[in-house]
């Protein structure tokens, strides 16, 4: 099929993203081991970024939150979650931020970048995968755009698709 004239294009994913997934809130209901992997995958993504726990909690807390984010109980709760129980990037104990919570803009900014850079590495290593590895001569598409997935994202392949139906 690497070969086959009559495959123009090949979708990695059909309509499917961790942002759709996170919106929806399907991440939220991961089951272990599962939910254990993608918390692991954000603490190291966090440790890259902060070092440390300590470097951690003062970016998020003294951070360029809003002031609604200071004066919201709702808020402080949902933080005393991800940062309380002695919680810390150094052994991958800090949970992903649930989808609808309440916590920091700062902490759900990093959560954000978070799915974007870990679909980034999804899109591009299947990219490359397709490309190098089985020498797909097809133009690659990774989902549809939109609620599915990030212009940033997919504008690394050949082509963006966005598509609607007209039945």
């Amino acid at each position: 099929y690497t070969d086959e004239p009559t495959i123009a294009v090949i979708e990695i994913n059909n309509e499917n993203s961790l942002f759709s997934q996170y919106f929806r809130g399907n991440i939220d209901k991961l089951p272990d081991p599962y939910a254990a992997e993608f918390r692991k995958q954000w603490n190291i993504w966090l440790k890259k970024k902060y070092k440390t726990t300590a470097d951690l909690k003062k970016a998020w807390i003294s951070g360029n939150n809003s002031l609604a984010d200071n004066k919201n109980s709702e808020v402080e709760a949902e933080m005393k979650i991800l940062l309380g129980n002695n919680n810390q990037i150094e052994d991958h104990s800090i949970p992903t931020v649930k989808a609808g919570s309440s916590v920091y803009s700062s902490a759900r900014k990093d959560f954000y970048q978070f799915l974007t850079d870990t679909e980034y590495s999804y899109w591009t290593g299947m990219y490359k995968f397709l490309k190098d590895d089985l020498q797909v001569k097809s133009l690659v598409s990774g989902t549809q755009l939109g609620y599915y997935s990030t212009p940033f994202n997919q504008s690394a392949l050949d082509y963006v698709d966005i598509h609607a139906y007209w039945c």
